[in-house]
This record gives structure tokens, C-alpha cells and sequence, in this order.
């Protein structure tokens, strides 16, 4: 019997909720949406820092002021992320608009258009993109605008009100996307009622009624139900024009076979009784204001996707924040996949922006303080020091261009020579450590495919306990899961990890290199 999803795809579009590109080639959904959150927790996978040393080599490009920077920094990692999404899938991405213009119009409608340029100017046609709304009063008009003028679709977010889903529905917008899971959670802090079956969730009643009015009166604005806590909320919507599932929902609708059968439908919806409204702005804040779950789950989202934005930042502030934070990046956190390289260049390169950082450091306090006070020697002793900075900047950039070149021949003789006779050997654990890790952080398994492994010293010495592979080939990794070959159990990537450690390397070599003659240049 097929699966819930294959028979929930025969009645709703299904749309993985996530910015891993990894999810979505799995369950091979027709569209994407992404948001702060998703992108936030994609970035921080060392598979996707290629994607956030781009945006920051295109912000710092673009010139500006810090804040400027920033903001481009943030445009262009989202929409990197949704053009990759968009090879994936043969339908849209939802890129959403930074949360805190929820209540400014007009940057909204600014924000969108540059988004959907950067999308342009990567060869993607605005057709492809939904942009992503908070379901404000002036996020819903922002999407008018957006709509009517521009002709960019919209995807209106953080939908917890009926009055929200009047107004967007009058605003003409592509698509909203009406919270389900927020909803349930809400009730269940504050009321009695804890457990709801899912044809009695209110999250999913609140979807239902949202349909049957669209459909009813025949509005072009499509319904995808969002944020889902269980399958069973996700089964009694099917039959919804979208929606949005996460990777682990996705998951487990893909192990279940029960039956499917559609409970929304556009004869059910036109059958019913609802009453047409009209929802100008006093109409709207109040009717919204009547509603203490939607008002609450609204401002909450909207702080949530902020905070969130706010985090992304950070981080990428830290990220092009200086010399010395990449110097010690690839010492310290990725020291293990420097001790599979037989060459130590990648290594010096990083000691050296060490170096470089700690004298930028100095060298500021010094500046501010020879110029403050006004002494001629700390003043010189500073130009002393920035022209060392300016060597050592120039001399970790040369080498890490130079081990870029070498670099693939270095990891196709020695990557595999280092699996097959080093892992689980004597005197060897950080070889094991270092291995075990990259296949589990970049899904891969073996230098250039899971047979590898038939050839290292461990199998072949009967050392594995009956494993073909190490249980770190595994994508839910257990004791003795390396027994069993499948491609459901293990990762067999084509390339195996020596493609994915040699793309990691080098995107980080242009990095050091990128800070090392970069910051040269501009001192």
C-alpha cells in the first residue's frame, strides 16, 4: 500500500518546510518555504558555510555602511539558499521578509523588490518566488502593492486570525500561509483541555473555515496550513490547495500506511453557510483584536522571527568580524579534518591570521592611543605594526591560494590511503575521531564510495564485528548499524566525502585567502 505522503500528494501540493537541502531531495516536495528560523539553523551546517562565505565576500563588495553590509549580507544568503532550493524542486520558494518591518509598508515593499532583483540577477524568474509576509494591516497592503504593481506573489504569514484571512483574501495576495500548530499550542496553555483529536484541533478548524470561505466566494488566493505539531493535523487537512511539512513530519508520513482520504474539498466548501465580509482597516484591528490567541500568536511570531534575524546577524557579523575569528575557526573547530591533509599549509595559513589577528587587535588600542595622547613614537611604533599585519595578511593569503591549487591531488592520494589503513588502528584515534566526524557532518561514507571500506585494515582483519562500514556511515547512527549496506540506512553520496571535504577546503581556503589579501588591500 503506498505511503500517507504519496496518497496526501494525490490530493495537496506538498511543500517541505525547511532551508536543508538535504531534506528535500528525500521527500522530493513541489515547493520550499523557508524563514529566518530554517535559514538560522541551515547556516550553522558546515555543509551550507560555502553559502554564507558568499554572501558575506557580496555585502563586504557592495560597500556601504556596516548596517548596509549586514542587510545585504542577509538579502543574499536567503535568496543563495532559495536558488539552490529552486534546483531541487520544480516549483516555488518562499523567501520571507526580515520581521521587524512588520508594521513599515513601504520597507517591506522595498525589501521585497531587492530580493526579488538579487533572484533576477541569479538568473531566476520572479514566477518562482513567493515573497513572505507578516499578516499585519500593513503586511497585508504591502502585499497588495506587491501584487498589483510589481506583480511579485506573495505568501502572507503568521496567519492566526479569521479577520487576517478576510483582508488578505481582498488584498488579492498569492497565497497565506494560516498557522495550525501555534494555534494548538496556544489552547493547550490556556485552557483545560490538553489532548485534542485532530478533526477537533482548533488549528485545524481554524484552516478548514479559512478554505470553505475561499472557495465559497471564489477568491484567487490559494490556502497552504502551516506550523504542524502531528501527522494527524496534517491528514485531516488533506484535500488543502498546499501544505507546508517539516522534514521530520515528512518523515514519518513517509513510514505510515494508513489511509488518506481527502476532508476538504471545493463541493463540501460551497455547500456551506459562511457569510461574505468586508474587512476595511477599523473592521480589521478590531475583529482582530477580539481575538486574544491570534493577537498573542501574531506579536509572538513576529518577536520570534525577529530574534531570529537578530541571531543570523550575529553570527554572520562574527563570521566576517575578523582575521582572527577565521584564523581560529579553522584551528580550532575543523582541526580534525586538518589531520587528514598530509600538508600542514592549510594549517599555517590559519596560525598566521592568528597571528595577524592578535596585532590587529593591539594595533587598534595602540592607534587610539598614540592618536589620543599624541606621541610621536607609539605612532610609530603603529605604522610599525600595520605593515606587519599588512605581510602576514598578504603571506596567508598567498599560501592558502597556493594549497588551493595542490589541493585535489593532495586529497585524492592521500584521503583514502589515511581512511583504509588509519581508522580504528593503534595510536590512531584522532584519525578515527576525524573521520567518523566528517562522514557524519557531510552525510557521506568512504573516500570515494561505501565499497572503500571493504579494503581498510579494520574489515579486513575482522576487527569491525561483522560491520561492512563504520556505524558513522549511518544516517540515524547506532551501535552496529554499519552492518547493513542499504541506501536507506547508510549515505551513498556519488563523490563519497572526498568531493565534499575537497568543496569545504577550498570554499575555506578562498576564505582565508579572501581575509588575508582583502583586509591587506584595504589597510
Amino acid at each position: 500500500m503506498e505511503s500517507a505522503l504519496e496518497q496526501l500528494k494525490k490530493h495537496t501540493v506538498v511543500v517541505a518546510d525547511t532551508g536543508d537541502f538535504n531534506a528535500i531531495e528525500e521527500y522530493k516536495p513541489q515547493d520550499a518555504t523557508t524563514n529566518p528560523s530554517l535559514i538560522l539553523a541551515a547556516a550553522k551546517m558546515p555543509t551550507y558555510q560555502h553559502l554564507v562565505d558568499q554572501a558575506i565576500k557580496f555585502g563586504i563588495a557592495n560597500g556601504g555602511t556596516e548596517e548596509e553590509q549586514i542587510t545585504n549580507i542577509m538579502d543574499k544568503l536567503f535568496v543563495s539558499f532559495g536558488v539552490e532550493i529552486l534546483k531541487k524542486i520544480p516549483g516555488r520558494v518562499s523567501t520571507e521578509v526580515d520581521a521587524r518591518l512588520s508594521f513599515d509598508k513601504d520597507g517591506m515593499v522595498a525589501r521585497a523588490r531587492r530580493l526579488i532583483s538579487l533572484y533576477e540577477e541569479a538568473g531566476v524568474n520572479k514566477d518562482r518566488v513567493l515573497i513572505k509576509l507578516s499578516s499585519t494591516w500593513e503586511g497585508i497592503q504591502a502585499g497588495r502593492e506587491l501584487e498589483e504593481k510589481y506583480g511579485i506573489h506573495c505568501n502572507m504569514t503568521l496567519l492566526f486570525s479569521f479577520a487576517q484571512a478576510v483582508a488578505c483574501a481582498e488584498a488579492k495576495v498569492t497565497l497565506i500561509s494560516p498557522f495550525v500548530g501555534r494555534i494548538l499550542d496556544w489552547h493547550k496553555e490556556n485552557t483545560e483541555c490538553k489532548t485534542y483529536e485532530p478533526h477537533d484541533d482548533p488549528g485545524v478548524i481554524s484552516v478548514t473555515k479559512i478554505y470553505n470561505y475561499y472557495k465559497k466566494f471564489d477568491y484567487s488566493t490559494v490556502v497552504m496550513g502551516a506550523s504542524f505539531r502531528n501527522t494527524g493535523e496534517v491528514k485531516a487537512l488533506a484535500g488543502c490547495d498546499l501544505l507546508t511539512i517539516s522534514p521530520g513530519l515528512l518523515g514519518e508520513l513517509s513510514q505510515d500506511h494508513s489511509t488518506v482520504t481527502p476532508t476538504l474539498s471545493l463541493e463540501k466548501a460551497k455547500a456551506g453557510d459562511l457569510e461574505k465580509l468586508r474587512m476595511d482597516e477599523k473592521t480589521f484591528r478590531w475583529q482582530h483584536n477580539e481575538d486574544r490567541m491570534a493577537v498573542e500568536k501574531l506579536s509572538d511570531g513576529i518577536r520570534k522571527f525577529a530574534l531570529d534575524a537578530v541571531k543570523l546577524e550575529k553570527m554572520i557579523r562574527l563570521a566576517g568580524g575578523g582575521v582572527l575569528a577565521v584564523g581560529l575557526w579553522t584551528l580550532v573547530k575543523k582541526s580534525d579534518y586538518i589531520s587528514l591533509l598530509s600538508s600542514r599549509i592549510y594549517a599555517i595559513s590559519a596560525y598566521i591570521l592568528c597571528l595577524a589577528g592578535v596585532i590587529v587587535m593591539v594595533t587598534g588600542v595602540l592607534g587610539c592611543c598614540a592618536t589620543f595622547k599624541e606621541r610621536r613614537r607609539l605612532l610609530r611604533v603603529y605604522f610599525v605594526l600595520l605593515l606587519c599585519i599588512f605581510l602576514l595578511e598578504i603571506l596567508a593569503g598567498v599560501l592558502a591560494y597556493i594549497y588551493y591549487q595542490q589541493l585535489s591531488d593532495e586529497l585524492k592520494s592521500n584521503l583514502k590511503n589515511t581512511m583504509v589503513n588509519k581508522y580504528k588502528q593503534p595510536d590512531q584515534d584522532h584519525i578515527t575521531q576525524a573521520v567518523d566526524k566528517l562522514q557524519q557532518e557531510f552525510k557521506c561514507c568512504g573516500s570515494n564510495n561505501s565499497a572503500d571500506w571493504n579494503e581498510s585494515v579494520w574489515v579486513r582483519a575482522g576487527e569491525s564485528e561483522k560491520r561492512e562500514v563504520p556505524d558513522s556511515c549511518c544516517k540515524t547512527p547506532t551501535d552496529g548499524c554499519g552492518r547493513r549496506v542499504h541506501p536507506s540506512n547508510i549515505y551513498k553520496v556519488e563523490g563519497g566525502c572526498i568531493v565534499k571535504l575537497e568543496n569545504f577546503i577550498m570554499d575555506h581556503l578562498k576564505l582565508i585567502g579572501a581575509v588575508g589579501v582583502g583586509v591587506a588591500c584595504v589597510q
